[in-house]
């Protein structure tokens, strides 16, 4: 699983460095706070327009900090110990 064992709360971001490639992939815990439709969004929006101007880390850098935001503000979200 992604993410801790109990919850699976856990956002994967792999990133290809030849290709300049991103895929997220989410945990089975939080998909259902943030959705994959959600991640896809992400893509778009935030990382996609980053890496046509060839700012890759800033793109990966604005989307995980985009997605915890949405992630700690949404209702259901409880942090593990």
């Amino acid at each position: 699983g992604i993410g801790n064992k109990k919850t699976n709360y856990g956002i994967l971001f792999t990133y290809d460095f030849i290709n300049k490639r991103i895929r997220i992939t989410n945990g089975y815990g939080i998909e259902k706070i943030y959705t994959d439709k959600e991640t896809e969004e992400i893509i778009k929006k935030v990382i996609e327009p980053m890496f046509r101007d060839q700012f890759y880390f800033k793109g990966i850098y604005d989307a995980v900090s985009q997605i915890t935001s949405e992630v700690i503000s949404k209702k259901g979200y409880t942090e593990s110990k």
